[in-house]
């Protein structure tokens, strides 16, 4: 394997103006779907490729590669065999050959779903069945093995199939419905949201809302939307994904900027440099009109991670969620700061009070809330105001999605879980102890 690698700085900086792989798929300002590519700068002679698309982790990561059978994979290597940048190379060399896909993982504020390659969608923790929290990762009845991304908020989840079908279960209320089937019936085998069955590109859930992405245009249901998807004012066009909050939402666009837009605006979760109790249309969030490559949050905190390996956030800083190293009373923030001390990373997950990033080789760190360990740093202190490592995991990780209280990670072929456990979302087969370290999920 080359030798001669660019940085994986340099080649982040180098994504925003480069298309999507393969030809046949359309290049979107650096952007691409689910399933694509997006190529690379590398020393002469050699290849390249950045795997992206997943709502809970845009790998940023570029890997350079002097050749071999079946280079151009679409994977991060979790097991490496050359020494290349960041001591990972393609997917796809000879002793690679035989590595599944990452596992796809997301995690809402008491439950977690997972799915391996050619296996169905388990779930474990309070997923809302109907006979209570399930211990152990049960499949969820309504799907099949053709699930490309997962999504969801409290007590409820969706599904996203290679087609573009979105199909949710969990439970719902009077004014609570984000389940998008126009009714307030609660229901627990996944099933179609009205108008949502094909062409879906990207999806998101956060408390008791859920968006999606359909033809560039940005949809959302659940209690601030109603109960079916709706158009969201200015966002008919240009969306490349979607987060949503417990009142807010931003959509990452066709040009790598940001456009959020927000029932309430109390906190500046818009992020348009101004903050009000009334609603705010779509607009551009400040600072970042290019070179965002993800975009992630789920209650009144939103993140971005940018070409350059950096991150930024803008709303809400209870317990340091900002990760600026302030916190508390009169931090909030109605535009974006830099997170401290990050650089090189490569993807970036942003739960209810903490956020996550993997990093260049697959190590990861937290930030924010520690209430219940979900920074899994090994410790018990209240928060983090800036980036912390996340103890026992310093490479190889694949896929990350931080919850309401705890968080979860793809390391390998195996899941691991750390953070808040009431109702065994953790995966460790019981309820009730928290864990301030990453723990293998059993069973899965």
């Amino acid at each position: 394997m080359g030798s001669t690698s660019t940085s994986l700085l340099a080649s982040l900086v180098a994504i925003a103006a480069l298309g999507c792989l393969p030809s046949s798929d359309q290049s979107v300002g650096g952007s691409c779907r689910a399933g694509e590519q997006i190529a690379c700068a590398c020393a002469s002679g050699q290849k390249g490729a950045q795997s992206c698309g997943r709502a809970t982790l845009t790998f940023g990561a570029c890997i350079c590669d002097s050749g071999g059978p079946g280079d151009g994979g679409v994977v991060i290597d979790p097991v490496p065999d050359g020494a290349v940048a960041g001591g990972q190379d393609l997917a796809g060399s000879p002793a690679d050959m035989a590595l599944p896909p990452p596992i796809l993982v997301a995690t809402g504020n008491y439950w977690t779903c997972a799915k391996r390659p050619g296996e169905k969608v388990k779930c474990f923790g309070n997923w809302a069945q109907p006979n209570g929290p399930a211990l152990a990762p049960t499949e969820i009845a309504g799907l099949t093995t053709d699930v490309v991304e997962l999504a969801g908020g409290i007590y409820f989840t969706c599904a996203r199939s290679s087609a573009g079908g979105v199909k949710c279960w969990g439970q719902q209320q009077t004014g609570l419905t984000p389940l998008g089937d126009g009714t307030e019936t609660s229901h627990f085998t996944a099933m179609d949201v009205p108008g949502l069955t094909s062409g879906v590109t990207s999806i998101a859930g956060g408390e008791f809302n859920a968006c999606a992405v359909q033809g560039g245009a940005v949809k959302c249901w659940g209690r601030t939307y109603g109960s079916m998807p709706t158009p969201i004012p200015g966002m008919s066009a240009g969306a490349v994904s979607v987060i949503v909050g417990a009142g807010h939402g931003c959509a990452l666009t066709t040009a790598g900027g940001v456009k959020c837009w927000a029932a309430s605006n109390a906190y500046g979760q818009a992020g348009h440099g101004a903050v009000g109790a009334g609603a705010v249309a779509a607009g551009d969030v400040t600072g970042l009109t290019a070179g965002v490559l993800a975009i992630s949050g789920k209650q009144d905190t939103t993140c971005a991670q940018l070409a350059g390996g950096s991150v930024k956030c803008w709303g809400v800083n209870s317990y340091g969620a900002l990760g600026n190293g302030t916190s508390g009373a009169g931090t909030d923030s109605v535009n974006p700061v830099v997170v401290t001390g990050l650089a090189g990373v490569g993807g970036i997950s942003v739960g209810r009070g903490a956020g996550t990033v993997v990093l260049a080789g697959g190590a990861m760190k937290s930030w924010g809330s520690n209430q219940y360990r979900e920074l899994g740093d090994g410790t018990s202190n209240a928060m983090a105001a800036t980036p912390v490592p996340v103890s026992g995991v310093a490479s190889g990780v694949t896929a990350i999605s931080a919850g309401g209280d705890h968080a979860c990670a793809a390391v390998g072929t195996a899941l691991t879980c750390w953070g808040h456990n009431p109702f065994g979302e953790l995966g460790t087969g019981a309820a009730g102890a928290d864990s301030n370290t990453p723990v293998n999920v059993v069973g899965f």
